[in-house]
């Protein structure tokens, strides 16, 4: 007979990953996991070019 604290642990440990699978499967679905993909790159790049940019010159980020 498994105790609840054998039960607990392992509920706890699964139940995150299965919404994280869920999560990302449903996001991945709605919008395409290669238009997503590429959705973030080009966010990626965005910040990576103005981001730093303005960093470097002490812009606010608004600008």
């Amino acid at each position: 007979m498994i105790g609840p604290s054998l039960v607990l642990p392992e509920a706890l440990i699964r139940i995150p990953g299965y919404i994280k699978k869920t999560v990302f499967s449903e996001i991945a679905q709605f919008f395409g996991g290669q238009l997503l993909l590429t959705h973030f790159q080009m966010w990626l790049l965005y910040f990576w070019k103005h981001g730093f940019q303005a960093l470097l010159e002490g812009d606010s980020w608004e600008t």
